[in-house]
């Protein structure tokens, strides 16, 4: 059979293309966002992120944020590990101190406002992002794109040979690279979001803890359980723009006030977006 020059050409291109692609993509759908809103500093962001070993720190850059996979977030977990990795002797450092620098926060009231807040599991707002360029090894500061054309390719032989390459966990996850973008399988991609009434279950974990002191003793992990979900529903309420606050909630000045953090991130997020998009 005879074949066209136009028609052998494309398909000289076609064989040219790398049949193994992959990026490494930073957000994956579905991802989420664990922050909390700080009076002083405003929104606050739980970090990971691999120097000499992996860190839990804290970020005020939104881009920085670590990104979860759903209902995979240990806060309580997390809070213990960054503890670990920004206390020296005793004495807050790390990512405690130097987020401090620049405010009238010490580093000692910041690690207490850590474990004390609400932190709020959030979709993350962001598009996906793509390793951009790869050197010796993925830091902290390596440079990433929404843009996946301009995206870092690897092959299939250099993740499984490439010794930096072997524990990618803190950064994101290889994904391969199609005519359309990056691809991910089916059991990889995030499900529908489950939808929670968050108001109910903060009274609900709000009556727990009260019931515990009652019969003398102290349930705590009732008493974050309320407050997360409080701080969960003042986000959804700033999101939808709603401004009347649940009667679960109302009833207990502790759990308005978590809900009015939630509401308070929400904001703050919004309008981190909206200034790096340059609405602002």
């Amino acid at each position: 059979m005879l074949v066209s020059a136009d028609q052998a050409q494309n398909n000289e291109e076609t064989m040219q293309e790398p049949l193994d692609a992959f990026v490494l993509r930073k957000a994956v759908t579905g991802s989420y966002v664990v922050g909390s809103y700080h009076r002083v500093m405003g929104p606050v962001f739980l970090d990971v992120f691999r120097s000499a070993e992996r860190h839990y720190g804290l970020t005020l850059n939104l881009e920085r944020a670590h990104r979860f996979e759903r209902n995979t977030v240990d806060i309580d977990g997390f809070l213990a590990k960054l503890d670990e990795s920004n206390h020296e002797s005793g004495v807050p450092a790390g990512d405690f101190t130097s987020l401090c620098n620049h405010s009238s926060v010490s580093p000692e009231s910041l690690a207490a406002w850590t474990r004390a807040t609400p932190w709020i599991e959030a979709l993350a707002p962001e598009p996906p992002l793509y390793l951009r360029a790869f050197g010796a090894a993925i830091e902290r500061g390596s440079p990433w794109t929404p843009d996946v054309s301009q995206a870092h390719r690897f092959s299939a032989r250099e993740i499984l040979l490439e010794p930096s390459l072997r524990r990618i966990e803190p950064h994101g996850r290889f994904v391969a690279l199609t005519a359309g973008g990056a691809t991910t399988t089916g059991a990889q991609r995030a499900g529908q979001e489950p939808w929670i009434n968050h108001p109910l279950e903060a009274d609900l974990a709000w009556s727990m803890w009260q019931l515990s002191v009652r019969y003398g003793f102290d349930d705590a992990r009732s008493r974050r359980v309320a407050h997360r979900h409080a701080a969960a529903a003042g986000w959804e309420s700033a999101a939808a723009g709603v401004i009347e606050i649940s009667g679960h909630i109302a009833r207990s000045p502790e759990l308005r006030q978590s809900f009015e953090t939630g509401r308070a991130l929400c904001y703050a997020t919004n309008h981190l977006i909206m200034n790096a998009q340059g609405y602002c």
